[in-house]
């Protein structure tokens, strides 16, 4: 993830009480600061800024058609702006289509024709639906959102004690609603399994029943919770080195039809495995250029 030099301020206005400022600025005095601007880190940090805006400014889409699935984890208050434009300039090249016509185009009953784009989201915070939700349904936009199950819903203690691992994610914020994420599938968009607890299953895998319970018991859990089938899953952290094969099998086991990694690279007919669609990280709140240079390579590499 790109990371300001500065220590990131807090952008969520839904915690306008005292009290929830307090406990939000306290996740961001956890947080481990960035590096210095004059130490290797902080001029490696500024050579990788100064590359992508470089590519990026002159990066255009493939000639050919293609599909690039795209992830996100957040839209701040400040970025409900730079996220419709993110989206609209995206719809000015292609089109954005749901995860059922990305597996329709993986086993071929759907030609790829054009120039597609699908859109996800993982994690399940909060302002997914606060900010992102309005933007995706102004524009047209149908969106995937995987969660945690079992965090869903979490009050700020329970996320923090839970989850919260200083420096993983820089701003504090709540996670979504079940009531939230059935109106978002009423409304067209689709609910998927991020696991139970956000789980390595690679780690998790050396236990037969803890990993049952992070990808089948998420899936029963949130089928139950929204009465609609949930058919796809993204694994937590997203590289190679965070499934394994009982992980795969256990996923196809469960009955998904489709599983997300955050491994970079192009939907590829005929060759990508529909338990290993590749997705570029983009977030609101980056530069437009690194998006757009995100959004139109697809190198296969590690996700970040």
């Amino acid at each position: 993830m790109l990371e300001s030099f500065r220590k990131p301020k807090y952008r969520d206005s839904r915690m306008d009480n005292p009290s929830e400022q307090r406990w939000a600025m306290r996740q961001l005095d956890m947080a481990t600061p960035p590096p210095s601007v004059f130490s290797k880190a902080g001029i490696r940090h500024r050579l990788r800024d100064s590359y992508l805006t470089v590519r990026g400014s002159m990066a255009s889409p493939p000639s050919k058609p293609f599909l690039h699935c795209l992830y996100l984890h957040s839209v701040y208050d400040d970025c409900r702006g730079s996220f419709r434009k993110m989206l609209s300039d995206l719809q000015t090249v292609g089109q954005f289509v749901d995860a059922d016509s990305v597996l329709q185009v993986l086993n071929g009953d759907r030609p790829l024709d054009g120039p597609y784009f699908h859109i996800s989201f993982d994690d399940g915070f909060d302002n997914n639906y606060r900010n992102a939700f309005p933007i995706l349904e102004e524009l047209g936009i149908k969106a995937t959102f995987f969660v945690p199950s079992r965090l869903v819903g979490s009050t700020d203690s329970e996320f923090l004690a839970a989850w919260w691992t200083r420096g993983i994610d820089p701003l504090p914020t709540r996670m979504m609603s079940w009531e939230w994420l059935r109106e978002m599938n009423a409304a067209g968009h689709g609910v998927g399994s991020h696991t139970r607890n956000h789980a390595r299953l690679s780690d998790v895998s050396r236990s037969s029943t803890q990993l049952a319970e992070e990808v089948g018991g998420s899936k029963c859990e949130i089928e139950d919770k929204l009465g609609a089938a949930c058919r796809f899953i993204s694994w937590p952290y997203g590289t190679n080195s965070d499934m394994n094969e009982r992980a795969f099998a256990e996923v196809e086991s469960a009955g998904y039809d489709g599983c997300f990694s955050a491994v970079r690279g192009f939907v590829e007919p005929g060759r990508t495995s529909r338990f290993a669609i590749p997705r570029d990280q983009t977030e609101s709140f980056w530069p437009l250029p690194h998006i757009r240079y995100f959004a139109f390579t697809g190198t296969a590499t590690e996700g970040r």
